[in-house]
């Protein structure tokens, strides 16, 4: 029999997917998304369960015919909102389980993980647990070892990140290494148009625009990409700075400060757009896009960034170094280290301006580690060692 009547043979999959105990969008979010699209695409079947005030969330869902369900609070009300929403995905799982009938349930955080794992013996399914914050908490690893005995299978969405986790989720035995499908697209079908008029906009007459997307916090270190930046506007560099993405509302006095840090060391020449809704065509128009973070498992910007043919510098260590690696218009630099941030962001803008012809082909390269096309059936293969595993 060919691969291909053995593929038509096969019994669709149905996956659960677990999402983030959180209102904030983020790339956990996203690739929960993705990977349930992808799986419908294939002929199996996804639902998935997410904040009920992540209305942000939703919207994507509905648009791409994502069956969901919503965590809504329940409990106590002087409870922590964590707490509530774990209590009601306590008495909600065996119920979606017995509706939905999953092969697999498909987790992404500590907190739901450890539901469904003591839940466990009510749930029909194998369970999954893919790890994406790079730094394991130490502090949670009775959890963690707690988890690790009731699981079928770990993804992990870098080796980065496989190292951190390996002491506790060792002995779990099927693993996979990189999950993590992004779908943005090329930046040959997007308007050119609407790239020129985001950037003249946002330009005000400087050359280059150079930019950071993703959440004001501590970990993303925006104070280290606004130190690069002064270093890169004192050689010269004819440039506005602009940062894409909320502030986290954890970290409020660091948002403050990032604030008054750019209003203090370059009057004018820093932005600060909040969320922006149309980011790939705003992405288009950057001359170069760093990601300054501490430590991230994955790092989807850089992904972004390819796809859209904009070079990218990133920093160690982290899971994005892994990413850089398949962009060819690309830098890596010690993180905290601003003068080798601005050395290389002005060594690739020079190079590879929005203006240079004649790029390599980041696009083509990126699709090859992280295209759905690819990851989606590598992850569905995982999935079925997994369901079809013996006990």
């Amino acid at each position: 029999m060919s691969k291909a009547d053995t593929a038509m043979t096969e019994k669709p999959l149905k996956i659960l997917y677990l999402s983030h105990i959180a209102r904030m969008m983020g790339g956990g979010e996203f690739q929960i998304l993705e990977t349930a699209v992808g799986v419908i695409e294939k002929g199996h079947k996804a639902h998935v369960v997410c904040h009920a005030e992540n209305t942000k969330f939703q919207g994507f869902l509905k648009s791409a015919k994502v069956p969901y369900s919503l965590m809504t609070p329940m409990g106590i009300p002087m409870l922590p909102a964590q707490l509530r929403l774990a209590i009601w995905l306590w008495r909600a799982l065996p119920r979606l389980c017995a509706q939905f009938g999953p092969d697999l349930i498909c987790t992404n955080t500590l907190l739901t993980t450890l539901v469904a794992a003591i839940t466990r013996a009510r749930l029909n399914g194998k369970l999954i647990y893919a790890a994406m914050v790079s730094k394991r908490p130490k502090r949670f690893d009775p959890f963690y070892r707690f988890i690790a005995k009731k699981l079928d299978g770990v993804m992990y969405n870098s080796s980065y990140t496989r190292s951190s986790y390996k002491s506790v989720f060792g002995g779990v035995g099927h693993d996979l290494v990189n999950y993590s499908i992004v779908a943005a697209p090329d930046s040959k079908d997007l308007d050119p148009k609407k790239i020129i008029d985001l950037r003249t906009k946002q330009l005000n007459g400087a050359k280059y625009m150079i930019g950071f997307v993703g959440r004001i916090t501590p970990k993303k270190a925006v104070d280290y990409f606004l130190a690069a930046a002064k270093k890169l506007a004192d050689q010269g560099l004819d440039a506005k700075f602009v940062i894409v993405g909320d502030n986290d509302p954890r970290f409020p006095q660091y948002c403050q400060a990032v604030r008054q840090q750019a209003e203090n060391d370059m009057p004018g020449k820093v932005s600060f757009l909040g969320h922006v809704d149309e980011i790939y065509p705003f992405m288009a128009g950057l001359d170069a896009l760093l990601i300054t973070s501490s430590g991230e498992g994955f790092g989807r910007a850089g992904v972004e960034a390819a796809y859209l043919g904009v070079p990218a510098v990133g920093t160690t260590p982290g899971g994005i170094v892994e990413v850089l690696e398949h962009h060819p218009m690309s830098a890596i630099v010690p993180c905290g280290q601003p003068d080798q941030m601005a050395k290389a962001t002005w060594h690739l803008i020079k190079k590879f301006s929005v203006d240079t012809t004649n790029k390599p082909d980041s696009a083509a390269t990126i699709a090859q580690a992280f295209g759905g096309k690819i990851l989606v059936e590598r992850e569905l293969k995982f999935y079925r060692s997994i369901v079809e595993k013996r006990e």
